[in-house]
């Protein structure tokens, strides 16, 4: 199952931190079986390895056609399915890295510390030259380019320009920890040592040159590099500027540099804990010396000029850390904040309230209230191939606390929006379970899915399958949960299930708790259970209306995942263990010989997603492959799956409430009374006026709703007042608000940065943001 999206290198120190995996027979996967740096996810995860499980030893492919039968029997098909290839390794991968789409090549990090090569998807591998490796890096610019650190203490590292296929040894002034090549040229490329030094290389990592001497820097990235009129050389550095006479803040001044470390400017004149750059802002957490509050800043890059402004939160918000897992989502173009409330260490389940901000990433307003949370792993997900619809599981007992002062059962209820936050409901019933038998339910019943919080297995509540979504399976959900008045943690009770108009109406699929993945865009699903011993596999050619079983191994083995390298791909792998065994096994699924016919236009169909009339202010229509069309997806027919998008004139369904507002009983906009502002005079002499409404961000309705949009007006004496007064003013940039900075308790430590800024980073960097999307279509991919 799956890539929320973006990447970094630095995090392999905690993931060649290896141990072996012992499964015991008949037993669940607990959390030592996992060690990633995002947790396995459905379709993304890599297990554990083992310190001696490194030898490659394929088995023949195993033609599988006669063992197939069906569970019930297949509805009539054009044709009838060919076989399943099937491939066995023992390999354990740290890290893998790779293009697969269109070359197919996929590299991994064996935990003896050497590089293997796949051509195939990861079916077959074989050995590469390299050695004693500590972790691999991508170029975003051109994925062929890949370079193979050394480990520690080594200064031998590896470098190759064509996916692996050769490779160069290279030579480095110190031992690196992290590796971050330009977003645009593959021959640039900025490297941390292990003293806290900064390198740059400019002829594709021949020579390294000093940037910032030993135990200067903290964090580091390429900023707006090249684009908007900025320095193709423009790098951002979170160092230590101070010395004697200097001011305190400098001690962790975030600076900018253009000419690789001859000058410095500040960006902040404050203490700087932490800073991450996204591909549309700048985001830093900074601290006031004198009051030692710290404040959210932002930074956009759609200009020539670095300009930071202070974020504004509603008052009373209280946020005790910040970490990228915080940031949920941009790929609509707003940024979704997670804001703890109640931290793990009280006896009411963690959890905390979500905000969205405006287009300019500054102005946040709250979406929804008691959201679950975990380790900070938030039970909120976008539906990836449908913009503005988003999954939420709500703690209901949030005031609860175990008499015990441990923490209470959590009591979650899934909740679905389909226009960007602005309205929620919860998830319709299945009217008959996946046998055909009614589903009887009392009290207020619904569908209640699990989120990536128990994915992980934070809390001890089990390791079930996560809601997950993919851009390219148009409309299509698969996740696990039952039917009840909130979510029923007993393994008996949880059940598999899938949605094909993105979480509005859903089906029981199977019986059980079982990973997924998807294949062919959708054309193709694969299912195992995952709490028991196994050797049976499960797909559907026609998204769930039949599935297939087939044994895909001859012993039973407890399967942690599986996931295939391209969402378009016919190719899956199966991760797996047997009980006493101390490697993995991974097991390859080839689907390419199941059908024999490429899909023609009778086999599509036009379809729209839900939502109401003109959700998000548009119409758009989809073409997909029909349910019962057995072929596999055409290429250039998934290419262009958005047929028509047309603007609706704006409506009040297409406004929500402005940053300083909140909704009253009848459902208007009224001002928040905490609220104070001050209004910027333009230089006409005019302002912007909210009216207390915003337009949904993503939105792109046409023509403004009289008494919705902002008004413009003439500037006076009294621009200065609080929501008690007059209407509030905005800017260009959104309102200006004084005395909101939320209050950050940020404990980030120099280490952390790095895992962070990887976590963050390996979440969908293809479309620009962080959505939690786990296929590596078309771009690097790190795991």
């Amino acid at each position: 199952m799956p890539s929320r999206t973006l990447r970094r290198g630095w995090l392999l120190a905690a993931l060649i931190a290896l141990n072996a995996i012992c499964v015991s027979a008949l037993r669940a996967p607990t959390p030592d079986d996992y060690d990633m740096a995002e947790p396995p996810r459905p379709g993304r995860g890599f297990d554990r390895p083992s310190a001696d499980a490194w030898s490659v030893t394929p088995t023949p492919t195993v033609d599988v056609a006669a063992k197939l039968h069906a569970l019930p029997a297949p509805a009539a098909r054009a044709a009838s399915p060919g076989s399943v290839s099937l491939t066995e390794n023992r390999i354990s991968f740290a890290q893998l890295v790779g293009r697969s789409s269109s070359a197919g090549v996929v590299l991994g990090l064996a935990a003896n510390l050497s590089v293997f090569r796949s051509t195939d998807q990861m079916m077959t591998w074989s050995t590469t030259p390299a050695s004693n490796v500590a972790f691999m890096a991508a170029s975003p610019a051109n994925p062929a380019t890949l370079f193979f650190a050394g480990n520690w203490p080594s200064t031998t590292n590896w470098i190759s320009r064509d996916l692996g296929a050769t490779f160069q040894s290279i030579r480095s002034p110190s031992s690196f920890s992290r590796v971050l090549f330009h977003p645009t040229d593959p021959t640039w490329a900025l490297a941390s040592g292990i003293s806290s030094s900064l390198y740059v290389t400019l002829n594709g990592a021949s020579t390294w040159t000093p940037v910032l001497s030993s135990a200067s820097v903290f964090d580091f990235d390429w900023c707006g590099a090249g684009t908007n009129g900025m320095p193709k050389s423009q790098i951002c550095i979170l160092m230590n500027g101070g010395g004697q006479g200097q001011p305190a803040w400098r001690s962790r001044m975030l600076a900018v540099t253009a000419d690789f470390g001859g000058t410095f400017t500040p960006l902040l004149q404050r203490q700087v804990e932490y800073f991450l750059v996204h591909p549309r802002f700048i985001f830093a957490i900074a601290t006031d010396c004198t009051s030692g509050t710290g404040s959210l800043f932002v930074c956009p890059l759609g200009s020539n000029t670095l300009t930071f402004t202070a974020a504004h939160v509603p008052n009373g918000v209280t946020v005790d850390r910040i970490a990228p897992e915080q940031f949920l989502d941009d790929s609509m173009g707003a940024v979704w904040l997670g804001v703890q409330t109640v931290p793990p260490s009280s006896g009411v389940p963690s959890h905390g309230d979500v905000y969205v901000s405006d287009m300019t990433g500054s102005n946040y307003a709250r979406v929804f209230q008691h959201v679950f949370q975990q380790t900070n792993w938030w039970d909120l997900e976008s539906v990836q191939s449908l913009p503005g619809v988003y999954l939420v599981n709500e703690l209901v007992n949030w005031q609860e606390e175990d008499a015990t002062n441990n923490h209470a059962v959590p009591l979650l209820k899934t909740s679905v929006t389909f226009n960007m936050g602005k309205s929620w409901q919860y998830l319709a019933p299945p009217i008959n379970d996946s046998l055909g038998n009614p589903i009887v339910c009392t009290g207020p019943c619904s569908l209640n899915l699990f989120g990536v919080t128990t994915w992980i297995g934070a809390g001890g509540y089990g390791f079930f399958g996560h809601f997950y979504s993919n851009p390219l399976a148009t409309g299509l959900i698969l996740a696990t949960g039952n039917v009840g008045p909130q979510i029923d943690f007993r393994p008996y009770a949880v059940n598999t299930y899938m949605s094909r108009d993105g979480g509005l109406t859903w089906v029981e699929l199977m019986k059980g708790s079982f990973v997924y993945e998807y294949g062919d865009c959708g054309g193709i699903l694969v299912l195992v259970r995952n709490q028991v011993l196994t050797n049976v596999a499960y797909y559907s050619l026609d998204e769930g209306l039949t599935l297939n079983a087939f044994n895909f191994t001859d012993n039973p083995v407890v399967v942690t995942n599986v996931w295939s390298t391209s969402a378009s791909g016919k190719r899956f792998v199966i991760s797996s263990s047997r009980p006493g065994a101390p490697t993995r096994i991974y097991i390859g699924l080839d689907f390419t010989g199941i059908l024999e016919n490429a899909c023609g236009d009778a086999d599509y169909e036009f379809w729209s997603p839900p939502g109401g009339n003109c959700p998000l202010g548009r119409t758009v229509t989809y073409k997909r492959r029909k349910q019962t069309s057995y072929c596999f997806n055409d290429d250039q027919q998934v290419a262009t799956h958005v047929v028509n998008s047309t603007n609706c004139p704006c409506s009040v369904s297409d406004y929500e409430c402005d940053f300083g507002y909140v909704q009253s009983s009848d459902g208007t906009c009224v001002p928040d009374p905490a609220v104070s502002f001050v209004r910027e005079c333009a230089p006409d002499g005019t302002m912007w006026v909210s009216q207390g409404y915003r337009k949904i961000p993503f939105d792109s309705c046409v023509g403004d709703l009289p008494g919705y949009a902002p008004k413009q007006q003439s500037c006076t004496p009294s621009s200065s007042g609080s929501a008690g007064g007059d209407s509030h003013a905005v800017s260009a940039g959104g309102l200006v608000v004084i005395g909101l900075f939320v209050g950050l308790l940020v404990g980030v430590v120099a280490g952390a940065v790095g895992f962070w800024r990887f976590t963050i980073w390996r979440r969908n960097r293809h479309r620009g943001g962080y959505s939690r999307r786990d296929a590596f279509e078309e771009e690097p991919f790190i795991q």
